[in-house]
């Protein structure tokens, strides 16, 4: 082998090893967002569920009973009392403010669009690392041809 075709052999190792060292960084990068994703994905389940269950409150009387759920299958039968009390709302850093269902609901459903909109993006940017993290491996996979 000459001079020429070694330097050539490092250059394709080198080449390699930066392309290898590319394709872990964009999966470990891939699988960060994709939990991020799913994560997202729960939480607005969450958030829908609870507009559910705040649309069936507001659908009953004061003074029927309903089951709520304190934790996993336990339930805490309550009387409804005079929507006038209303809820506590969560309006950030933990600090809550007395408001009507109406309102709770509305805020969560402020909150569902915003994290639709999220999760649109980070659903864009996965398509975006799956497109090069598939154009790295095609080029690796010359290598070994």
């Amino acid at each position: 082998m000459s001079q020429s075709d070694d330097k050539a052999q490092e250059q394709l190792r080198a080449r390699f090893t930066q392309l290898s060292y590319e394709l872990e960084q964009l999966q470990g990068q891939f699988q960060y967002l994709n939990q991020q994703t799913s994560a997202l994905a729960s939480h607005i389940q969450d958030l829908a569920r609870t507009i559910e269950s705040i649309a069936e409150l507001i659908a009953r009387k004061s003074g029927e009973i309903v089951n709520i759920p304190i934790g996993p299958r336990i339930l805490l039968p309550v009387t409804i009392a005079e929507e006038a009390n209303g809820v506590l709302i969560n309006v950030g850093s933990n600090i809550h403010r007395r408001g009507s269902l109406q309102e709770a609901k509305g805020k969560l459903e402020t909150e569902i669009t915003q994290s639709r909109k999220v999760l649109e993006s980070l659903q864009n940017e996965l398509s975006r690392y799956e497109q090069e993290i598939a154009r790295r491996e095609q080029v690796i996979a010359q290598f070994y041809r």
